[in-house]
């Protein structure tokens, strides 16, 4: 089993992190750049508003690392500045596996830092190799994807205060936008000065199914409105599908909802009134989450 390391950057009170609208020494969490050389800048230091760069899979249940329905990643923690910083993650489970210092001494965890944690001591001028698996905590509803703008505080379609670097250090226009942050999380440096000053990520669990696409809508008999979907859901799998109908384009006014049990991709509305315009939807979900909703289709019976 191979597993490429996901190359991740702390950088600190120095010339690359400082606070780009007052000019305050800072500290932030970003990527180093694969294959960097001597002498010239290799990571990326990125603020809580740009784009989500740790991204994740949900692991189903006692499956093994390594194989498909297994989201564990394997990271190197850079760490180019001068602080020890305690870096905290929500909802995985992390573990220390070792740390190598610029001098390429390799050092062991300490007896307080075996197994899993939600908290790992990084150091300066070291790499720290951690394993990061996340399991969806069992819950008796299901919860949403976080969908929002990158910024909250500025209008949609803004390109204040962004980075505008990709993660290879090239320069990009970032547009503030709504943006699928899957189940949405931090990681953050627990000192409560550094947390509070923008070193914090987002961090996104993909969890929920991709949404169906193609929906038809066919009154091949009188009386019956045929549906046809496209399952787009790889991994994370969906389970069923919610099929919901309504009168308005809004889906506020006669709104009735059916479900479908995988591995159907087809349903038969046999309870709709002739000479009536319907309208439908459909998501996909699973034990946990859902998708967003498909594309409406609309058709006017017979």
């Amino acid at each position: 089993m191979t597993m490429y390391l996901q190359p991740k950057a702390i950088q600190d009170e120095m010339g690359e992190a400082f606070d780009m609208m007052y000019g305050r020494m800072s500290a932030n969490l970003g990527v180093e750049i694969p294959f960097g050389s001597a002498g010239t800048q290799n990571f990326v230091l990125y603020g809580y508003i740009d784009p989500p760069t740790e991204i994740m899979n949900n692991t189903i249940s006692a499956e093994q690392i390594g194989t498909e329905k297994d989201g564990t990643q394997v990271w190197r923690i850079t760490h180019n500045g001068v602080d020890t910083h305690t870096v905290h993650f929500h909802l995985v489970n992390v573990q220390l596996i070792n740390r190598v210092a610029w001098d390429s001494a390799v050092s062991m965890p300490d007896a307080n830092e075996l197994g899993w944690k939600e908290t790992v001591r990084v150091n300066p001028l070291e790499d720290t190799i951690v394993a990061l698996r996340p399991v969806a905590p069992s819950l008796p509803f299901k919860v949403p994807d976080s969908i929002r703008p990158l910024d909250p505080t500025h209008p949609i379609g803004s390109t204040t205060g962004f980075t505008n670097r990709d993660t290879d250090g090239n320069p990009i226009t970032v547009t503030n936008e709504l943006t699928n942050f899957g189940w949405e999380y931090v990681i953050h440096c627990h000192l409560l000065g550094h947390e509070e000053n923008d070193m914090m990520r987002p961090f996104s669990i993909y969890v929920s199914p991709r949404a169906p696409g193609d929906l038809a809508a066919a009154e091949d008999t009188p009386g019956t409105v045929t549906l046809d979907w496209v399952n787009n859901a790889s991994f994370p799998v969906a389970d069923s599908f919610t099929i919901e109908r309504a009168t308005d384009a809004g889906f506020t006014t006669d709104v009735t909802s059916f479900s479908v049990d995988m591995p159907a991709l087809t349903y038969d509305d046999s309870s709709v009134a002739g000479g009536t315009t319907y309208y439908y939807r459909v998501r996909a979900e699973n034990a946990v989450s859902y998708s967003a909703w498909s594309d409406p289709v609309s058709i006017s019976t017979t």
